[in-house]
């Protein structure tokens, strides 16, 4: 037998078209239902908080600035603001009952690159809960932060407010197109694998 043409492929594709086609589908319908099965809206709320120190003057006056801090410390504060503690703390100063790990699945708390910032954002299916729970939670960390290092070191510079719409579902989109687009890949692929399986004469090209 000769080499495999692309009328070969092509021929395999058509013949096994019903399977190319199920799979991709199959995919896309699962990955939807896992997807969108909670598709009620989420809104972010966040605040921004900057590192820095109070200190008074000569006649009593006093500054907040923000000290030249290294990125380690910088690093520090944002992982503290990341800690059981402040979610036990935010939960207990919520009306409704509320635990500590609905706080943390919520919350993020990174830093503003090449900043003395802490950017904290909030989740939840109520816009006005998002910016409350934002708001408590930097005043928590700003709090929590003066225990520790027995002073101002932080201060809330950009408070959250109610947001007014909704996350953006295009990233749930992308990974519905990309599990079909797997799908198909893999759908050519195993139609390929059977047809060579069944017919060994295809495999045996000079």
């Amino acid at each position: 037998m000769g080499d495999i043409t692309l009328f070969d492929y092509f021929a395999i594709i058509r013949k096994r078209w019903i399977l190319i086609l199920i799979i991709p589908i199959i995919a896309v319908a699962l990955s939807s239902i896992y997807v969108f099965k909670d598709n009620e809206p989420i809104y972010e709320a966040r605040a921004k908080i900057a590192v820095g120190k109070r200190v008074g003057d000569e006649v009593g006056r006093e500054y907040f600035y923000l000290q030249q801090a290294n990125k380690d410390l910088v690093d520090t504060y944002m992982n503290i603001a990341k800690t059981g503690i402040i979610a036990e703390r935010v939960a207990v100063q919520l009306p409704e009952k509320t635990s500590a790990g609905m706080i943390l699945s919520g919350l993020q708390v990174s830093k503003v690159p090449e900043t003395q910032i802490l950017d904290v954002k909030f989740r939840h299916r109520n816009p006005e809960k998002a910016a409350e729970i934002c708001n408590i939670t930097a005043d928590t960390i700003i709090e929590r932060l003066a225990e520790i290092e027995k002073g101002d070191v932080a201060l809330l510079v950009d408070p959250a407010v109610i947001p007014t719409s909704p996350l953006s579902s295009a990233g749930k989109m992308a990974k519905v197109i990309l599990s079909g687009i797997l799908g198909l890949l893999s759908s050519v692929l195993l139609a390929f694998l059977l047809e060579f399986a069944r017919n060994p004469e295809l495999r045996k090209v000079r």
